[in-house]
């Protein structure tokens, strides 16, 4: 669930919900997230999920994405029932806007990564090795000693 929510956008599709052959007001949004965005913000492309109940009779689920432009007061949705279909369009929406989400990594992140933990194990051993070396001539010393008070 977004920190934010966007009732003034729920609403809207709650209206276009209602003309289109759904009960709007019953609809049960379980995901609305902005995933994309024009400067200044006027632009906006969500994605939801909704569960609505046709004027004809079942429930059903829904998966669409939607753009509001502020300035044209234009308002676009595209319902599916596959949320497959949903992300094409979705990218259709959000092309050339700034997105929200993270693109993929790089590989030399990864590989900066993997250097990371092998110098961090590394540093493991060496420090569990050194304590051996350490309990290895106290134990030696401990040895002599004795060996020392025995000797007349």
């Amino acid at each position: 669930m977004p920190l934010i929510g966007n009732k003034v956008i729920e609403k809207d599709l709650r209206d276009h919900l209602q003309e289109t052959g759904y009960y709007g007001r019953s609809a049960q949004f379980s995901r609305l997230e902005l995933v994309a965005v024009k400067r200044p913000g006027w632009l906006q492309v969500f994605s939801f999920e909704v569960r609505a109940k046709q004027q004809e009779g079942d429930w059903v689920e829904l998966f669409g994405t939607c753009r509001d432009d502020e300035r044209t007061k234009q308002f676009d949705v595209v319902l599916t029932a596959d949320s497959s279909e949903r992300d094409l369009r979705l990218a259709e929406f959000a092309e050339g806007l700034i997105t929200l989400q993270r693109g993929s990594k790089h590989w030399i992140q990864t590989a900066l990564l993997a250097l990371f933990v092998v110098v961090i194990i590394i540093a493991a051993v060496a420090s569990f090795l050194s304590e051996d070396e350490e309990v290895a001539d106290s134990t030696r010393q401990a040895a002599e000693s004795v060996e020392a008070v025995k000797q007349p």
